[in-house]
């Protein structure tokens, strides 16, 4: 029986950076897509569906076996780009301040939108049963999920 190797790249160094297999994703926006999603893979795929679910699952699983390291690792970055972006706003002022502006007019015409969380997470309780689901809300087609049920009674009746 012909067998694909055991080991399978999830996630890749190129360059300096950490990419999601041979994509150009990287691990930090589908890290970060993962947890404004709920920590969901599927939000994964939500906001990058070039990539496989299996992709999706091993960035996650890469991240959860390298958390602190990558939480260092995402952070060193933010650190960069919040430098970079200083010394640009520093550079030309003028600029940003119109770019500013041009954005809000934006905004205030309705033309670009505030970015929102892709779910809703309400409690929905049934009166005839003791145990309340939570159930998520997806905006982009109003479809219901169930995301598991709790016991209702701290007793657990």
């Amino acid at each position: 029986m012909a067998i694909h190797p055991p080991t399978i790249e999830h996630v890749q160094e190129r360059d300096g950076e950490l990419y999601i297999g041979a994509s150009r994703v990287t691990l930090s926006s589908a890290i970060s897509a993962w947890k404004q999603g709920g920590q969901r893979p599927e939000s994964i795929l939500a906001a990058y569906p070039s990539l496989s679910l299996a992709a999706a699952y091993g960035a996650v699983a890469y991240y959860l076996d390298h958390q602190d390291e990558l939480e260092a690792y995402f952070a060193e970055g933010r650190q960069q780009f919040e430098q970079l972006r200083a010394e640009s706003r520093a550079a030309d002022p003028a600029f940003h301040a119109n770019l500013r502006q041009r954005m809000e007019q934006l905004r205030q015409s309705g033309f670009l939108q505030p970015i929102t969380q892709p779910t809703d997470v309400t409690e929905v309780t049934d009166p005839g049963n003791d145990v309340d689901k939570t159930s998520r809300t997806d905006n982009a087609n109003g479809a219901d999920v169930d995301c598991g049920e709790t016991e209702a009674n701290e007793g657990g009746q």
